[in-house]
């Protein structure tokens, strides 16, 4: 996905979750520049999930790499993981 349908995509999101009363932390705001290495990226973002209650997967998170490994990873770490699906329709 070209990185600012993903951008925008993200952010519809995020506007959607808080206004359901969620706290969300959006991944685009890991405090690294856009052109940072991805392996540092999923760092980041993996490090931003340690102080998560639950991961919140987009439809089509399975088409994506690094949503992979972050729904794996918070599935190890006894996080929650939600589904679009379950909480946007």
């Amino acid at each position: 996905m070209p990185i600012e349908t993903a951008k925008r995509t993200f952010s519809e999101a995020v506007q959607t979750l808080e206004r359901q009363g969620w706290e969300v932390i959006n991944p685009f705001d890991n405090g690294l520049p856009v052109e940072a290495p991805y392996e540092e990226h999923l760092a980041a973002d993996l490090q931003l999930l340690l102080d998560c209650k639950a991961l919140f997967a987009l439809r089509g998170w399975q088409r994506s790499n690094g949503a992979r490994i972050e729904v794996a990873f918070a599935k190890r770490l006894g996080i929650k993981v939600i589904y679009e699906e379950q909480i946007l329709n």
